[in-house]
């Protein structure tokens, strides 16, 4: 798989969060749980949706954009670049917890909580996603009816590094990151 890191162009029709009433009601949303100071959005007219951009370092790698009307797909990946959305804590590059999520708000609240994480987007693990995740001690914490996927991602990563799997009793984003916490440290398969 490609490993070089290519930038991505934002379609220049992107605007601004707060040229949409809905958008801007999704960001409050964002506001709400915490996750401003961890994700990039941008708002596309076109399709209307609430864009996350998804970043290495300071650079816009890709982006990914959620309905705001109920259209489908719910998610509308817009570049190629094979990357998970990450949300780094600390400073660090490498090092420490990194949890697996597969949601964005979800990694935006466990990143509230103190720790790095990974949001798939879905429940698939790439050969990319397990680039970005060397040098990390893993916690796998997908949604309980992902859970047994969730088991079998933590055998693969253990290849890699320390990795296990917890079963959570719901979306990480539907709790504080003071109870995030507290699954993290206690729970274990």
């Amino acid at each position: 798989p490609p490993t070089k890191l290519t930038t991505f162009e934002l379609p220049p029709h992107f605007t601004a969060v707060e040229s949409n009433s809905s958008a801007t009601r999704a960001t409050m949303y964002l506001r709400k749980i915490n996750m401003e100071q961890f994700v990039r959005t941008k708002y596309d007219p076109k399709l209307h949706r609430l864009v996350y951009l998804i970043t290495r370092g300071d650079g816009i790698i890709d982006a990914i954009g959620k309905s705001l009307g109920g259209t489908m797909p719910k998610w509308w990946k817009y570049g190629k670049s094979g990357r998970s959305f990450i949300v780094k804590v600390g400073g660090s590059n490498r090092g420490g917890e990194c949890v697996i999520v597969e949601d964005i708000p979800s990694a935006c609240v466990v990143g509230a909580a103190g720790y790095s994480s990974m949001a798939l987007l879905g429940t698939n693990l790439t050969d990319l996603d397990i680039l970005d995740l060397m040098g990390y001690n893993i916690t796998v914490a997908l949604d309980p009816d992902a859970h047994s996927k969730g088991i079998a991602m933590a055998r693969r990563l253990s290849a890699y590094t320390d990795a296990r799997s917890i079963l959570i009793p719901d979306d990480l984003k539907y709790f504080k990151p003071e109870r995030v916490r507290e699954m993290l440290c206690t729970e274990s398969l």
